[in-house]
């Protein structure tokens, strides 16, 4: 038996399980979960608990594993004393470089327009890294 933890929208749990157990094991021994084909994922979560992954809004469950979300899936094997965090995640947002609060970039979102290139422009500060929200754009010096 190996034993893991599983965080679920910033729930934690302790679970147990077999020696050859996954991250699918896992979310289904302790949540309602859905599974069908995602996209062109692997990744065959459609709902947990009734949340469900939506491609009109963009909002999806993504998973990690031991902080790692590039190279796992429900099929992952897991260790003893692995971390798995179930995320749902709203894709249309953008971290704020300066403050870390989400919001909505629409140049990330592929458009040619955002609504910070109607704001006054600013010095720019060399030291960010990305996109800030409206309210650090506004405390920012004027150029």
């Amino acid at each position: 038996m190996i034993k893991v933890r599983q965080i679920v929208d910033g729930k934690e749990e302790s679970i147990e399980l077999d020696d050859t157990g996954t991250v699918g094991d896992a979310i289904d021994k302790t949540h309602k979960v859905e599974h069908g084909f995602v996209c062109a994922s692997e990744q065959d979560v459609m709902s947990i608990d009734g949340k469900s992954n939506d491609h009109c809004k963009n909002t999806w469950w993504m998973i990690s594993v031991n902080g790692n979300t590039m190279e796992c899936s429900v099929h992952t094997f897991l260790k003893d004393n692995d971390v798995i965090e179930w995320k749902y995640v709203d894709c249309n947002l953008t971290t704020c470089a300066k403050c870390g609060k989400e919001f909505t970039c629409e140049i990330s979102l592929g458009k040619h327009h955002c609504w910070c290139m109607d704001k006054p422009p600013v010095i720019p500060d060399k030291t960010l890294k990305g996109c800030v929200c409206e309210e650090c754009l506004a405390k920012m010096p004027r150029a």
